[in-house]
């Protein structure tokens, strides 16, 4: 967290930007050129108010805002291809008019007191664009180019390498507008922490940040420490970060139009939080086209999505949805917020989903992680990957009058729709300890003519399911194949399932010791001109005989590490001893 005076000096000035009191000054500081009050409403900040060494343009302003309805423009000539901008007055721009530059060139805007972006910004990308609260820029040759006067600037003509942070509360870069497009160019992002918030109305699908074709990359730093520029793109590696927020109906997404493929997104923090409807894609928009949708990379120790927050790629056309790859300490998805890739249209492939958290994936309410092919579309579902030591999914207890999972319960699930013809997708969970729980689904399903895919679940402990769902159903093809492979698995209340509706069923494969309340049930059903699938399991215990006759010891020889059991119906807990023994 920011000290309280920064705090304070950053509240004001985002509520002067959401009331639209921004004071338009460009000044330079003369430590570069002339020092120069520049005349508006439309600046001209040429060449000749800097230095140029090189590709590389520099220029130094005591101030640097832009009010609604101004503009601002950088000039020069072909030769320059970094524009590279810094604020050395003590205090934060605020940019909420038109901003451009020389077309093909970089832009690097750096302001170490915090970097705000008002509802009316435009900004006419030629190039791609660098927005820093960095107190340094850096460069491959040991060039630097400090937002202090006095800093010891060594210009140089070498490519830009790195942002240094020298203080522990880097300022924050706001970001208020409606709608900050770039085309075929990259928007890079690169503070202390980082606000995405719109202001006014929203329209939705049209307002937001958007790179068609183009990376977007946003990087918080915690400070003291620096955030390298790999192939142009930020990274902050191993550091400390800080935290990216977006609320309010934010949108940030990469996107393509044509046969070309859209940009990567890439976001790196210690905390990413989306609420409020907030919204991070890749997609392909050009009906008919074939670009490919962008990947999207989130590397955070925390990501939190709640209030009806979305997570996605999605594609409408023969282009294949992108990759979402999230490494993390920590996911927690709640309420109606999911994690998702989809076909919405077309003949395109899902993409990957891959969730790799150390410690937790904590699902609650409506929340959902799934793919989805939907009605009319060729091509494939995703697969999706979970790597967690402990997931636990708990839904709002809604189970239908066939006594399961209501369809918008919390979910892992692959699903291809009606009219579809493209193959279900894979579902892997790699986890010590998986808790379902009120409606809770693990769940592969085909309502068209592909199969409908497959679920494994392994782990070194337990899986534990009260009034959950784990089932690769189909309603035309053959019933998909469940493996399960962990110690213990706990069934009160639900079921597991391969069943078909309209041809063979599937295969279960438990290799687990497996005990289960005698509501519970387990089943590879096909239809009635049909066979039935396989079921296989290595060992199981119906507790309704189980209460009666046995000497609750019987996980003697299955189970060797401490562990504990609660099946609610039966008010039965079984306990591990340190002899590995389970007594009541």
């Amino acid at each position: 967290m920011h000290d309280g005076a920064n705090q304070l000096f950053t509240l004001v000035s985002s509520l002067l930007l959401t009331y639209g009191v921004v004071q338009a000054d460009i000044i330079t500081d003369g430590s570069l050129g002339a020092a120069t009050n520049l005349s508006g409403p439309n600046f001209e900040i040429d060449a000749s108010l800097g230095r140029q060494e090189g590709g590389n343009l520099f220029h130094s302003f005591s101030e640097f805002s832009i009010a609604t309805g101004e503009s601002a423009t950088f000039n020069g000539d072909a030769s320059v291809n970094n524009i590279i901008s810094r604020v050395t007055g003590g205090s934060a721009s605020q940019i909420d008019g038109a901003l451009t530059w020389v077309s093909g060139a970089s832009l690097y805007l750096i302001n170490p007191k915090g970097v705000l972006f008002g509802e009316g910004v435009q900004i006419e990308v030629p190039g791609s664009l660098y927005v820093s609260t960095a107190d340094q820029l850096r460069f491959v040759d040991d060039g630097v180019f400090s937002a202090s006067l006095g800093g010891a600037d060594v210009l140089t003509a070498a490519a830009p390498t790195a942002f240094g942070f020298l203080t522990a509360s880097p300022a924050t870069i706001q970001i208020h507008a409606k709608r900050f497009a770039a085309f075929n160019h990259s928007l890079n992002f690169i503070g202390g922490d980082i606000e995405i918030n719109p202001t006014g109305s929203v329209v939705d699908g049209q307002d937001g940040i958007f790179s068609d074709k183009g990376e977007i990359s946003l990087v918080s730093s915690a400070g003291n420490n620096q955030i390298n520029l790999v192939d142009g793109r930020p990274q902050l590696g191993e550091q400390a970060g800080g935290t990216i927020s977006l609320s309010g109906n934010a949108l940030v997404e990469t996107n393509t139009y044509t046969n070309e493929n859209a940009g990567n997104l890439f976001i790196q923090a210690d905390t990413l939080s989306l609420s409020d409807q907030a919204r991070i894609e890749s997609d392909t928009k050009g009906v008919g086209e074939t670009g490919n949708a962008g990947s999207i990379s989130i590397v955070v120790k925390t990501l939190t999505l709640s209030d009806d927050a979305h997570l996605s790629s999605s594609t409408i056309n023969s282009g294949n949805a992108g990759e979402i790859n999230v490494t993390a300490d920590q996911i927690n998805v709640s309420d109606q917020a999911s994690i998702a890739s989809n076909i919405s249209s077309g003949s395109g492939n899902a993409g990957r989903i891959h969730l790799q958290a150390d410690q937790s994936i904590k699902m609650t309410g409506k929340a959902a992680i799934n793919s989805v092919a939907h009605e009319n579309t060729t091509g494939h579902a995703g697969d999706i990957f979970i790597e967690t030591p402990y997931l636990s999914i708990i839904g709002e207890g809604e189970i239908d009058g066939e006594g399961d999972a209501a369809r918008d319960s919390a979910q892992i699930a692959v699903d291809t729709k009606a009219n579809s013809t493209g193959e279900g997708g894979y579902i892997q969970v790699e986890s010590d300890h998986i808790h379902l729980e009120n409606g809770a689904t693990i769940t592969v399903k085909s309502e068209g003519s592909g199969n409908a895919g497959y679920i494994e679940i392994k782990g070194n402990n337990r899986l534990d399911a009260n009034e959950s769902f784990i089932s690769a159903e189909s309603v035309n093809a053959d019933g998909g194949n469940v493996t399960i492979n962990t110690r213990l698995v706990v069934l009160d209340n639900s079921k597991i399932s391969a069943n078909s509706a309209g041809a063979n069923g599937g295969r279960l494969d438990i290799q687990s010791t497996v005990v289960r309340t005698p509501n519970s049930t387990i089943t590879a059903r096909g239809v009635e001109q049909a066979q039935d699938g396989e079921v296989s399991i290595t060992d199981e215990i119906n507790l309704d005989q189980a209460l009666s006759d046995l000497e609750l010891n019987f996980l003697t020889n299955e189970v060797k590490a401490p562990c504990s059991v609660t099946v609610a119906e039966e008010s039965v807990v079984l306990n591990v001893s340190e002899t590995g023994s389970c007594h009541r």
